[in-house]
């Protein structure tokens, strides 16, 4: 589950959070390098690791609880991964990264 907020404070809050990573993505690819933007999984990744796992949200329905942080924890670590793989193929060093991952 996404959030647990009533709407229409639920899909207000979702479009903020979603305005304010495109602000983080925007500033990354005009940042000096090496950055580079993780952008959070989507509603429907979260939706998934909650089926999967059971509850990963905490009691305030917004972050998530120690299950959650652990699975997004490996999700993060596999995009920096491949971020790194990517960065390395294409001769790493010298500015690196730059942009959007995953």
């Amino acid at each position: 589950e996404p959030t647990r907020f009533p709407e229409p404070l639920r899909s207000f809050v979702i479009y903020i959070s979603e305005v304010f990573d495109q602000e983080k993505e925007r500033l990354v690819l005009v940042g000096a390098k090496p950055l580079v933007y993780f952008p959070k999984p989507s509603t429907r990744w979260w939706t998934r690791a909650h089926e999967r796992h059971g509850g990963v949200m905490s009691e305030d329905g917004v972050h998530p609880n120690e299950i959650g942080y652990k699975i997004y924890g490996e999700w993060l670590g596999f995009a920096a991964s491949r971020e790194l793989d990517l960065w390395h193929s294409l001769g790493g060093g010298g500015g690196g990264g730059g942009g959007r991952a995953g």
